[in-house]
This record gives structure tokens, C-alpha cells and sequence, in this order.
């Protein structure tokens, strides 16, 4: 088979939250270019998640819109069920949906934590319990979780209450390993350092650029499309034996 025709994600459904910028969009622009039928899904961004969409759709995918709150039930039941009716059960969960606020712990509400725990984790234990039956019944499943290096080690800039989102979340990780690996449902972790979305793109001054830049040993930020390419082989067949996992998408933050 010529490999520049192969689509390794051919017949699959694959659902990436958070899917309408930077990481998510990344993430799902290659997957509708393995050939998975994607759901995009946003919570208040539709007219960007149509353009990611558009882009899968003229490259000779399928893809559609997705539109909710993760961290409502009632939502999440509600998209998935539209997804499944469209292209079939889920077989790919990318758990991407999150958000920041970046305040010191003196000015932190218990409103603000609740916000990022209710998106952040609670959105993807919910969006995790929604797929989780079919794939136990079919015996096959990828479900991956992009957490975050700050997590594991705690946020220099971020706010600690997404450290604790996050690192709840790897938790969430291992849990769900526990009780789906035995049906073919391979559970891991993405966790990135600093990625140059956008949206931290337009945000950043040249002064933190090169100071973020130099606490990385490989000499550069992220990209979107690293995170993506991680995530891309956790959900291949040629990940099949990898559960349980967390894997570092940091150019090596963690050993700086």
C-alpha cells in the first residue's frame, strides 16, 4: 500500500473537545487526515470549529460541529448522541476541553477553582462515562486525556487551582485504566509544557517568549501539531499495549 495514501484512523469515530483552536484543532485536522470521521467539538466558538470542519471536509473528510458545555451532563449526552447518529459509536475520545486563569492563590475564589475542576475535569470523567459503554460492549477504545505538565510539577505562571485540575485529571487517567483496560479500552495522558497556541501567541511579550523559550533544553516552544502528533499514535493500533500512560509533550521542561 502506497503510505502516502494510507488513512490508519479509516472507519473510526473520533471525538476531540475543545476542538474548534489551537491544541484540539491540531488534534483534529490530523485525524480527519488519517481518515477518522471527527467530531469537532466547542463550547461557545462555533464559527471557528466550522472552519476546522471545512478544512477536513476539503481535504475528502467527514467531519461535523459539535456544540456544549462539557461540564453539563445533560450537553454532553446530548453531542455525543448527535456524533454517534452521524458516524457511528465512539471510538476515539480526546479529552481537550480546558481553560486557565492566571491569578496568584491570595486572589483565587472557591468560584474560580470550581470553574476549572467543572471544565477541566469534571468534563472529561463526563464525556469518558458517555463513551465508555459502547466501547466496552464492542471491546475496543481510545480514550486520551490532554492534562498538562503543570500537573506533575505545578505551575510557575498558571494558577494553582489548574494545577490541581490537571493533576486530578492524570488521576482521573489512571482510574479509568484500571476499569476499562480489561475491555480493550486503552486509557492515557498527553502532558504538555508550554505550547504556542494562538491564543498565547498574541499574548506573549518578546521578554517572556525568550525567557519560556529558555527554560525549555530542545530550544524552542511547542506546537500545536506536537501535541497532536502524541496523541495521533495513542490512538493508533500501534499503541494498543500503551495504557496507562502519561507522556511528557515538553521538550524536555521536566528535566530543566
Amino acid at each position: 500500500m502506497n503510505s502516502g495514501t494510507h488513512k490508519p484512523l479509516a472507519g473510526k469515530t473520533a471525538l476531540v473537545t475543545g476542538g474548534s483552536r489551537g491544541i484540539g484543532r491540531a488534534i483534529a485536522t490530523l485525524f480527519g487526515a488519517q481518515g477518522a470521521a471527527v467530531g469537532v467539538h466547542c463550547h461557545k466558538s462555533v464559527s471557528a470549529a466550522e472552519e476546522v470542519v471545512a478544512t477536513i471536509e476539503a481535504s475528502g473528510g467527514r467531519a461535523r460541529v459539535l456544540q456544549g458545555d462539557v461540564g453539563d451532563e445533560n450537553d454532553v449526552e446530548r453531542f455525543v448522541s448527535e456524533l454517534t447518529d452521524a458516524f457511528g459509536p465512539v471510538d476515539i475520545l480526546v479529552n481537550n476541553a480546558g481553560i486557565n486563569h492566571f491569578v496568584p492563590i491570595f486572589e483565587t475564589t472557591e468560584a474560580d477553582l470550581d470553574r476549572l475542576v467543572r471544565v477541566n475535569t469534571t468534563g472529561a470523567f463526563l464525556c469518558a462515562r458517555a463513551v465508555a459503554s459502547t466501547m466496552r460492549d464492542r471491546r475496543y477504545g481510545r480514550i486520551i486525556n490532554v492534562s498538562s505538565d503543570c500537573g506533575k510539577r505545578g505551575g510557575k505562571v498558571s494558577g494553582v487551582h489548574f494545577s490541581a485540575s490537571k493533576a486530578a485529571l492524570q488521576g482521573l487517567t489512571r482510574g479509568l485504566t484500571r476499569q476499562l483496560s480489561p475491555f480493550g479500552i486503552t486509557v492515557n495522558d498527553v502532558a504538555p509544557a508550554t505550547i504556542l497556541t494562538e491564543r498565547l501567541d498574541a499574548t506573549l511579550s518578546e521578554e517572556q517568549r525568550a525567557a519560556r523559550t529558555s527554560a525549555i533544553p530542545i530550544g524552542r516552544m511547542g506546537r500545536p501539531e506536537d501535541v497532536a502528533a502524541a496523541v495521533g499514535f495513542l490512538a493508533s493500533d500501534q499503541a494498543g499495549f500503551i495504557t496507562g500512560a502519561s507522556i511528557d509533550v515538553s521538550g524536555g521542561a521536566r528535566i530543566a
